[in-house]
């Protein structure tokens, strides 16, 4: 019997200008295997959807899943460093995202 172990691999929206007052969304798709945990971090705090502001999504299919996450109504707060993170029992690997005003 053999296992088949796959490195992680990340392709993201690439940093960008994101205009205030409007809706942005960011995406992240990510080959692993075993399938990971993946989730959006901020300021190293998970980025939960449970509010109005936040949209998140995640599609997986065989070994590559895709997380998108929607800002709604961008304040000025929201113009920072996100990072997608994805953990399997093979380690961890995360990519940065960084938004500033258009």
């Amino acid at each position: 019997m053999s296992n088949f172990h796959r490195k992680y691999g990340f392709q993201v929206s690439p940093s960008g200008q994101a205009p205030i007052g409007k809706s942005v969304t960011i995406d992240c798709h990510i080959e692993a295997f075993p399938p990971p945990i993946s989730y959006w971090l901020n300021d190293s705090t998970v980025i939960f959807d449970t509010n109005n502001r936040y949209d998140i999504s995640i599609k997986s299919k065989g070994y590559k899943r895709h997380l998108k996450l929607t800002i709604r109504e961008l304040q000025d707060k929201d113009l920072k460093d996100y990072q997608c993170f994805a953990k399997n029992a093979l380690g961890e690997q995360r990519a940065t995202i960084k938004l500033y005003v258009k």
